[in-house]
């Protein structure tokens, strides 16, 4: 319930910015300059775990939740050490980082096996739409959307099968 207020929230307050041209310094603050004309990513921060709460069990939406929350973030500046002699060590890193932000909830819920399983596919997952944005119609898609919402399918499919 709470994220569904928050969500709405700031959707409308989205709406004012881009439409109504409403702006200040929190605004300044939360868009990057290329955003300016498009919603912002801290809106579909909100909308992917949203969405993530809605469609799938609270297991894969809260591991979902954390890989945004704190993966994101962290893969953020490990990506900025990245370079041609060291990139593959990066992104090992950064999965490696990602399955360890969830590996332990995973496990307490669903055992030793699936929660390693569910903790490793969900952080490559994450890592996948990380580093290689998906596009629609030439269009980026956000990481604050895709990650939560791709790696908690992931995750939900691998609890399907099992």
């Amino acid at each position: 319930m709470i994220i569904s207020i928050l969500t709405t929230t700031v959707l409308i307050l989205e709406y004012y910015r881009l439409k109504k041209n409403y702006t200040n310094i929190i605004y300044k603050r939360l868009t990057r300059p290329y955003e300016s004309e498009k919603i912002a990513g801290y809106a579909l921060y909100m909308v992917g775990m949203l969405i993530a709460w809605i469609l799938y069990s609270p297991i894969a939406a809260v591991s979902g939740m954390l890989l945004l929350s704190l993966g994101d973030p962290i893969s953020g500046i490990i990506g900025s050490l990245k370079n041609e002699n060291n990139k593959w060590i990066i992104r090992f890193s950064v999965i490696i980082i990602f399955a360890l932000i969830i590996l332990p909830l995973n496990i307490s819920e669903l055992g030793y096996t699936i929660g390693t399983i569910t903790a490793i596919l969900g952080a490559l997952s994450a890592f996948v739409v990380d580093e290689f944005k998906p596009k629609i119609n030439g269009q980026i898609i956000d990481d604050n959307l895709t990650i939560p919402v791709v790696s908690g399918l992931i995750i939900t499919v691998i609890l399907y099968l099992s």
